[in-house]
């Protein structure tokens, strides 16, 4: 209870894995294996995920620029219409 307040309030790195890791550790909040297991299970996850992520391919050419890169795109194709 205390930790779920304290993410709440307090900008936290942790995420609910660090919140149940400082509960435990220093409010000692039970260290039975349920919750050990538990924490495991999300660390687990969350690591699968990032290594299970993969860009998505856009159809459109361009798509994947930087917001700079499509920025100075239009600005060129802007001064070219200008020209013109």
């Amino acid at each position: 209870m205390l930790a779920a307040r304290c993410v709440r309030q307090v900008p936290f790195p942790g995420g609910a894995v660090g919140a149940a890791i400082i509960g435990i550790v220093r409010f000692n909040e039970p260290r039975d294996w349920p919750r050990v297991i538990c924490i495991a299970l999300i660390v687990i996850g969350i690591v699968g995920l990032k290594l299970l992520h993969r860009e998505p391919v856009s159809p459109v050419a361009g798509a994947t620029d930087s917001p700079a890169a499509t920025a100075d795109r239009v600005a060129a194709s802007t001064q070219q219409d200008v020209v013109r």
